[in-house]
């Protein structure tokens, strides 16, 4: 019933203040930290000063560069609140005998070239750009405010993204190294990789190639601008890679929040 209701809305022009675009992360590597996530972080910063609303998710993976979000935060409480966040990660990964801090990176990241939990830590913050932080959300919490906010989640992507769109997130911008085909079953999700070998092998998976940063051949700014296109192309109706082959998942845990 949802579905045929849903086919008889007409799409209306918005403005950008009534978008709401989450940006996430999954099996990153060195060249996440080099090119896919500081150029959504460049879009984001774009989007954010355009009116619109970011949500950065995963505070798990804030660990060891928690203290620059928190210093970012207009509002000292908030800024508090991360670093709660991540304590409480931290802490109830140790009540289940696991430490986070031992196990970051994981396995696949080293075979990607990262090295250290901060490197790991710097490079997923990345894609949330540079703007002030206005307000932090608890799991599938709607944002009140517009601009930079985070949203207490779990690190693993699926779940991460299913609170994103309890969030009310129109449209999720995924970066990707090493590889992540999942999408959303209800925002379009947008798969970008600076990887070059993960843009030859998992062509069909990826919207916006950003690889050339690597080599040479593109610059931070114009990569922004091929990630703005597509946000603006999507929005007005294409589908995603994701949407072609039906990748989409949801993900709530039953037995207590995950880390």
């Amino acid at each position: 019933d949802l579905v045929v209701s849903a086919s008889e809305n007409a799409r209306e022009p918005c403005e950008f203040s009534d978008l709401v675009i989450a940006v996430e992360c999954g099996g990153s590597d060195t060249t996440s930290g080099l090119a896919s996530n500081p150029v959504t972080g460049r879009f984001a910063d774009r989007f954010i000063d355009e009116g619109g609303t970011i949500i950065l998710s995963e505070p798990a993976e804030f660990m060891g560069a928690e203290h620059i979000l928190a210093q970012r935060a207009i509002d000292p409480e908030d800024g508090n609140r991360i670093y709660d966040m991540v304590r409480w990660f931290e802490e109830e990964a140790k009540r289940n005998g696991v430490d986070m801090r031992g196990t970051n990176p994981t396995p696949d990241n080293i075979e990607g070239g990262l090295t250290t939990l901060e490197e790991k830590s710097l490079g997923a913050i990345a894609k949330g750009g540079s703007r002030p932080i206005v307000e932090v959300v608890e799991y599938s919490e709607t944002p009140t405010k517009k601009g930079l906010v985070i949203m207490n989640t779990p690190s693993a992507a699926c779940e991460s993204m299913t609170g994103l769109l309890g969030g009310g997130s129109h449209m999720i911008i995924f970066s990707t190294g090493r590889g992540n085909a999942i999408g959303a079953p209800i925002s379009p999700t947008i798969k970008i990789t600076g990887n070059p070998y993960t843009a030859s092998t998992m062509k069909e998976n990826i919207d916006v190639d950003v690889s050339a940063i690597i080599s040479g051949g593109q610059t931070f700014e114009s990569a922004a601008e091929q990630l703005w296109s597509e946000m603006l192309k999507v929005s007005h109706g294409k589908i995603t890679r994701c949407e072609v082959l039906k990748e989409d998942q949801l993900s709530i845990s039953r037995f207590g929040p995950s880390v």
